[in-house]
């Protein structure tokens, strides 16, 4: 993956607009964990809270290869990551990103 195609997806409104979709249906989810911290960040995404939903997409867009996705014949196109990666990365790092916000 090149630094340039993660900072494409990094500063793409639509895919922001995607993981935050993933976000507020994960916040749902995790709204009923038993851990406060997981509980306390998807209150935060559910209210509105764009720096966390930030955090996520820094991480989707660093995930290993998914650069390399949004890049076909030369021409960026974030559609071409797929939903179920931008998932993985989200549940994967759920547990991270709440420790960061409520360390």
């Amino acid at each position: 993956m090149t630094y340039s195609s993660q900072d494409m997806l990094v500063s793409s409104a639509a895919f922001f607009g995607r993981v935050r979709a993933c976000c507020v249906e994960q916040a749902g989810v995790f709204t009923n964990d038993t851990r406060p911290s997981y509980v306390s960040l998807a209150e935060s995404i559910l209210m509105g809270d764009d720096d966390r939903v930030a955090t996520f997409l820094r991480l989707v867009a660093g995930s290993s290869g998914l650069g390399d996705k949004a890049i076909s014949g030369g021409v960026f196109d974030q559609s071409l990551v797929l939903d179920a990666d931008i998932l993985g990365v989200v549940q994967g790092n759920w547990g991270e990103v709440a420790g960061l916000y409520t360390s």
